[in-house]
C-alpha cells in the first residue's frame, strides 16, 4: 500500500502540465542566473569582498579614518598659513 498520490491527481494536472511548468520555472531561473553574472557582476563581488573585510574591522577601520582625516586636515591648515 503506497501512502504517495500521484502529483496528477493531487493538483489536478496533467504530466504535460507538469512538465511544461518546470521547464518555465527553470528557464526563469536561467534568466536570472545570466542577469546576476552581467556586466556588474565583478563590481558587486569586489565591493561585497570589501564591506566583508571593513565591517569585521569597522572600530579599526574608523580610527584610521578619523586620523587620516586629522593629518589631512593640519597638512591644509599649515599650506594655508
Amino acid at each position: 500500500m503506497s501512502f504517495v498520490r500521484p502529483l496528477s491527481s493531487s493538483r489536478g494536472m496533467q504530466d504535460s502540465d507538469l512538465v511544461t511548468s518546470d521547464h518555465a520555472a527553470l528557464a526563469s531561473h536561467m534568466a536570472h542566473c545570466a542577469r546576476a553574472r552581467g556586466a556588474w557582476f565583478e563590481v558587486r563581488r569586489w565591493l561585497q569582498d570589501g564591506h566583508v573585510m571593513l565591517s569585521s574591522r569597522l572600530v579599526t577601520v574608523a580610527l584610521v579614518g578619523g586620523v587620516s582625516l586629522a593629518a589631512v586636515t593640519l597638512a591644509a591648515v599649515s599650506l594655508v598659513a
